[in-house]
């Protein structure tokens, strides 16, 4: 079930998005968090990417850990933050998750 994280380095960088229904529903939370956790246990990423808000307590607690967490909003967090003027036939909200690394989420973190 948690083919997922197979071929993702572990101890790296990795990008998830929480745009759409995971999180922000409730009835999503509950198997988003677990697979956040699933993720942390099995790749011990040192910095998680967020596209989308990262305003949520399993985030908080992530820092805790001493998980580096670097938020991007998207448009869609944006406009539920009213910094974003919606039009009528807006309808750019979908369900998913995103996980990714590469190593351009290496150089989104590299301190040189």
């Amino acid at each position: 079930i948690w083919y997922c994280f197979d071929g993702i380095p572990e101890n790296s960088v990795v990008a998830i998005g929480t745009v759409g229904g995971s999180p922000r529903k409730l009835e999503d939370r509950e198997r988003f968090e677990e697979g956040l956790k699933e993720l942390v246990r099995r790749l011990h990423p040192h910095t998680i990417i967020v596209y989308g808000s990262a305003n949520y307590k399993c985030f908080k607690e992530l820092e805790e850990q001493g998980i580096t967490i670097l938020a991007y909003p998207s448009k869609t967090n944006k406009a539920f933050a009213g910094g974003l003027e919606m039009s009528k036939g807006y309808s750019g909200m979908f369900n998913g998750c995103l996980l990714y690394t590469s190593d351009a989420a290496d150089d989104l973190t590299r301190v040189d």
